[in-house]
């Protein structure tokens, strides 16, 4: 979900979603840095079943489907320089939503126990989903998802801010 662009994935999500029958991608967002015409083309030279888009929601709905959905993918070109220096919000936001956020770029602000990682590239994708979520568990799931919200809440909740905020004026 966001912003939907070849630099945050999009694409690598649409080619690899669209040759697996085990898995449905939901996406949500707009078109980033390319046309209406251009992000419509990719959705259309990937169509598949089990890929819906479903446009840009508003924020009531964007939160059911989120809260619906077992993970949630953050897969940014690391090559890319824009992708280095980003702030990981949008895995922030699906841990949140109790997801499993999957990236593709290891993040030094966050726990590694509370997300998980793919290399940027089908090949990575196909390994990721074949081998690391084949034995993927209950127990597990419910380890990473009751660290991720320890997490936001011990280090990106509003009291937390409040309390850093209250510090820097003090």
């Amino acid at each position: 979900s966001g912003s939907l662009g070849y630099t945050t994935g999009f694409e690598l999500a649409l080619q690899f979603f669209s040759s697996q029958n085990d898995f449905k991608l939901i996406i949500t967002g707009t078109p980033f840095l390319m046309c209406n015409d251009e992000f419509y083309a990719l959705i259309n030279k990937y169509k598949s079943n089990n890929i819906e888009y479903l446009g840009v929601l508003e924020y009531e709905d964007y939160q059911e489907i989120l809260s619906s959905c077992e993970f949630g993918l953050s897969l940014r070109n690391p090559s890319e320089m824009e992708h280095r220096m980003n702030f990981p919000s949008k895995i922030l936001e699906y841990m949140s939503f109790g997801c499993i956020a999957i990236s593709s770029i290891s993040y030094s602000e966050l726990n590694k126990d509370t997300y998980l990682l793919t290399e940027y590239s089908i090949e990575g994708m196909q390994f990721f989903f074949k081998n690391i979520l084949i034995d993927f568990n209950d127990l597990k799931r419910a380890l990473i998802i009751k660290k991720a919200l320890i997490e936001i809440e011990n280090n990106y909740s509003a009291n937390v801010f409040k309390s850093k905020i209250y510090n820097l004026i003090d």
